[in-house]
């Protein structure tokens, strides 16, 4: 194993108009000792475009043709294949600054979980500079209240992860699910770091995807809450104080959003059946005792009380709002 070496591990479906763009950056980065491994399940001309830039060799790709199965089971593919000490994950249809991992390596420590936050501003993580570099030293319980409560915004695609911690706990993205599984990868992580490290800056261009779980008519956005149940089982074992925080807000805070994207598909009968059968007067009480924004305690009275009219303001917000 490269001790340097970065595996930057990208899932591609059906997204090929951002490909080009994804690569280009890449193939700027200031640390060049990396691989790209694209794990490709995709049915558009996304495998021409891979195979137009290994030709050019500015970088080393690696393409994998896997079946259709989803991205969690591509991603699963190519942690198994990297060959690098550390791992990276992007989308194709997002971006790192051209500095990502220059600035990410020159903070990694053992057992420390190393991040950035992200930026749906695209010029916003263009524009990083390497002398921008700013890092906070955080606790571990620092680094799950800026994951639990997304201040500033974080997401899985927003760390660089050590292989041997990955390996060691058996952390793998789960295929049996389509919304959460990032979130659930991410957090299983950060349970077997010892402290973390912010690197306050925009590394990160999140670009909004309309065909993403959160958007998608679908049930399946409940399953969510199952991400994080299973984390809160993996915790109790490997790291029991923070099961119990993700227990005491997480948990409950997922649920507000599910129901809050049932509200954005403008679903009532699917809204009120998981109102019924999920949300209930504890987890009302644990988002007001935890929760640090008025706005959100706010929130879960009103889907406790009056679900109605949760439904109908949220749908007034998201008329105006709707991304």
């Amino acid at each position: 194993m490269d001790e340097r070496l970065v595996s930057i591990i990208i899932p591609s479906y059906n997204v090929e108009k951002y490909m080009e763009e994804t690569l280009q950056v890449l193939s700027q980065q200031t640390y060049k000792n990396f691989e790209v491994l694209i794990a490709d399940c995709s049915t558009d001309k996304t495998k021409e475009i891979v195979k137009r830039w290994k030709k050019k060799k500015l970088m080393d790709i690696k393409l994998f043709d896997l079946p259709k199965n989803g991205v969690s089971e591509a991603r699963n593919y190519a942690i198994d294949k990297a060959q690098g000490k550390y791992i990276s994950f992007l989308d194709a249809d997002d971006i790192y600054s051209n500095c990502f991992l220059e600035i990410m390596l020159d903070n990694i420590e053992p057992d420390v979980a190393v991040f950035s936050f992200f930026t749906r501003n695209m010029d916003d993580c263009r524009s990083v500079r390497i002398e921008d570099e700013n890092v906070c030293e955080l606790t571990i319980d620092e680094t799950l209240d800026i994951l639990m409560y997304r201040k500033p915004p974080v997401n899985m695609w927003c760390f660089l992860y050590e292989k041997d911690i990955i390996d060691a706990y058996g952390i793998r993205f789960s295929a049996d699910i389509m919304s959460g599984e990032d979130g659930e990868f991410m957090l299983k992580y950060v349970s077997h770091c010892k402290s973390g490290k912010l690197i306050n800056l925009p590394l990160n261009g999140y670009r909004v995807n309309l065909d993403s779980a959160s958007y998608l008519r679908t049930d399946r956005i409940v399953e969510s809450v199952t991400a994080v149940e299973r984390v809160i089982d993996h915790d109790r074992c490997y790291a029991p104080q923070m099961a119990v925080r993700i227990e005491n807000y997480l948990l409950p805070r997922v649920k507000m959003s599910v129901a809050t994207k049932f509200c954005r598909q403008r679903r009532y009968n699917a809204f009120v059946k998981f109102i019924r059968d999920c949300w209930s007067e504890e987890d009302y009480r644990k988002i007001n005792i935890n929760a640090n924004q008025v706005v959100v305690k706010v929130g879960a009275t009103l889907l406790y009380r009056f679900p109605a009219l949760y439904y109908g303001l949220l749908n007034l917000l998201f008329v105006f709002r709707p991304q």
